[in-house]
């Protein structure tokens, strides 16, 4: 058994994306969750692309991942903390220095700090896992 922790391939709960600073960084963040899921460029995500309401996230395309968000107003460390417990494999910072370079900062589950990727780092990382079965 995996005990809880499931291989990316497979896991409901691929990643998680938070941003840090509260509010003022939910856009970026909702951008890097949308690109994640579609598998497209920053800058051609727009607001009217985002999920509409009720629209479920688990479509039959083979092409998707994943990607959940965490908006709410805890601190830095218990989001982190709250996504490790809730096994994601990867958790995503997100926050001004982010935003500028147009990257995240990536985590894995065990806490191993991975560093900044852009999008397309971060996507191609996980379809090496995928292709794997990682």
């Amino acid at each position: 058994h995996t005990g809880g922790r499931w291989p990316f391939w497979l896991n409901p709960r691929q990643a998680i994306v938070i941003p840090v600073g509260g509010s003022k960084f939910f856009d970026y963040a909702q951008k890097v969750q949308q690109s994640l899921i579609t598998r497209t460029d920053l800058l051609t995500i727009n607001q009217s692309e985002f999920f509409k309401k009720g629209e479920s996230r688990n479509n039959n395309s083979a092409n998707h991942y994943f990607i959940d968000i965490d908006l709410s107003p805890n601190s830095l460390n218990k989001m982190i903390k709250t996504a490790q417990l809730a096994q994601y494999n990867f958790i995503l910072v997100v926050g001004e220095k982010e935003k500028d370079t147009r990257t995240v900062n990536v985590r894995q589950r065990d806490g191993e700090i991975l560093g900044n990727m852009t999008i397309d780092q971060l996507l191609s990382h996980f379809e090496k896992l995928d292709r794997q079965y990682l």
